[in-house]
């Protein structure tokens, strides 16, 4: 008899990157329960990488749990997170214990769920050098 094995939605990862240091922004997400995984810089780079706190079975509540976040900054976060070059999600699965990752630009493709990313002002599109300071 074969094994069905099932898919499972695990988590979705927001992944930064900018030129200006991101532990001021990434502190407070951190207040608007989104867990930091890693922010740091490399050659005069930042990374971070957050996650949302609570644990939801679909990715939609994950992504309205960012939105949430995101779309409190105050002005101060906002220019921060307006500088990033990369602003991506990465969501994570599991099959029969075994994990990938799907990535894809934030903004991009027909994914409903990244639609709501630009709602109400959180521009989140990728960014490019030739377009970061719009």
């Amino acid at each position: 008899m074969a094994v069905k094995h099932r898919i499972c939605y695990l988590n979705t990862d927001l992944e930064l990157t900018s030129e200006r240091d991101l532990t001021p922004l990434v502190a407070i997400l951190e207040k608007r329960d989104l867990c930091k995984l890693h922010c740091a810089q490399y050659n005069n780079v930042w990374y971070a990488t957050l996650e949302v706190c609570s644990q939801y079975d679909e990715t939609e509540l994950t992504i309205d749990k960012m939105l949430t976040a995101i779309e409190s900054l105050d002005d101060s976060s906002r220019a921060i997170w307006d500088h990033c070059t990369r602003r991506e999600r990465v969501k994570r699965s599991t099959h029969s214990g075994l994990s990938y990752c799907v990535s894809q630009p934030a903004g991009q493709g027909s994914d409903p769920c990244l639609t709501g990313l630009i709602k109400n002002g959180a521009r989140a599109e990728p960014l490019t050098n030739s377009n970061a300071a719009r």
